[in-house]
């Protein structure tokens, strides 16, 4: 997740100045995808039009995600057999791995807050 306040403020002004659905829905998901609840919720819910559209945006985010986390497993799964396969990089591929099994707890984490909204 971002936790860069200039770009959220940046995606705001983009969604302010936008006058297509298109527009919204694009810069709507952006935010989405990129903060934590605590930054865009007030935002999306006290305005009845983005509050509509959030409900689409959720299912594919949410969906995107899914596709995400099970790519992350098929590469941890290539990993395993590598480490197996290769003992003399193993070092590396353990690495690896570990980076992808935290990129797999951000992803569930993200999916388990935007189930819970």
């Amino acid at each position: 997740m971002d936790t860069n306040y200039s770009k959220y403020e940046e995606l705001l002004t983009i969604l302010k100045t936008s006058y297509t659905e298109e527009e919204i829905v694009d810069t709507l998901t952006s935010i989405v995808k990129r903060f934590h609840p605590d930054v865009w919720k007030e935002m999306i819910f006290s305005n009845p039009y983005y509050k509509s559209l959030f409900e689409d945006i959720k299912i594919d985010i949410l969906n995107d995600l899914f596709n995400i986390k099970s790519n992350i497993l098929k590469e941890i799964e290539s990993i395993d057999k590598e480490i197996k396969n290769d003992t003399s990089n193993s070092s590396k591929f353990i690495q690896l791995k570990v980076e992808c099994q935290l990129l797999l707890v951000e992803v569930d984490y993200k999916i388990d807050d935007l189930k819970s909204i």
